[in-house]
């Protein structure tokens, strides 16, 4: 449940939802203490946390709108987005996960709906609910399957051979990409499900920068020799 007064956003966790949700939140808790330390305008901090018998509180600056919904407009209204808006999310996009990745977080569910615009035009990364400080994971589900790397998404098979392990930081390189393939596109790609197939893409991919793919593979590769 999320509840919005006076210039924040007060997210509430339902302590009761899921086994092991104390764990869960102590890791939320710890990567919005290191993002607060690190002051980057690109990430997300808590402003206050707040417990009371039933519920942990988080109470965090609150946006008006997120970079899905502003893509949307941007296709409902007929006016994409120009390169240089483009290339500035971008940017931007680059520099939080490579901030969040200095800080030895990652954050397994890179987005649109999780970057959020700010009225100054910057945008800020959001919703730490599946961050880790692990260098290595065992595949389990996390994220959002459209965007999940694809050793993320092996985790969903019930074939016990296709399960393993992954590198998060690595992962979110992926979902990065992915996120930013959004972008450069005049709609957003389709939801991935088992009866989409490359035509499905295709046929959404619209007025596309030809550039831009290139652009994204460049961007991903100079973000891994971080990783």
């Amino acid at each position: 449940m999320v509840d919005e007064f006076d210039g924040v956003t007060n997210e509430v966790d339902d302590s009761r939802k899921s086994y092991g949700w104390m764990r869960d939140i102590y890791m939320e808790i710890s990567v919005l203490h290191a993002c607060r330390e690190a002051k980057s305008p690109f990430l997300i901090s808590g402003d206050m946390f707040l417990q009371d018998f039933d519920f942990y509180y988080f109470v965090m600056p609150a946006y008006t709108m997120d970079l899905f919904e502003r893509l949307s407009l941007a296709v409902q209204s007929e006016t994409p987005l120009t390169r240089t808006e483009r290339m500035w999310y971008t940017q931007q996009l680059v520099v939080a996960v490579s901030a969040l990745h200095a800080l030895g977080w990652a954050h397994l569910d890179i987005k649109p709906e999780n970057v959020m615009l700010k009225e100054n035009g910057y945008l800020c990364l959001v919703d730490y609910g599946n961050a880790t400080n692990l260098e290595v994971m065992e595949c389990t589900p996390s994220g959002t399957a459209a965007y999940c790397a694809g050793e993320v998404a092996y985790s969903l098979s019930d074939d016990p051979h296709m399960h393993g392990f992954f590198m998060p930081k690595l992962a979110d390189v992926y979902s990065l990409g992915r996120t930013i393939a959004d972008v450069f596109i005049a709609s957003a790609f389709p939801t991935l499900s088992n009866g989409s197939d490359i035509s499905d893409i295709m046929a959404c991919v619209g007025d596309v920068d030809l550039d831009a793919f290139d652009l994204i593979h460049q961007v991903c590769c100079i973000l891994l020799k971080f990783t």
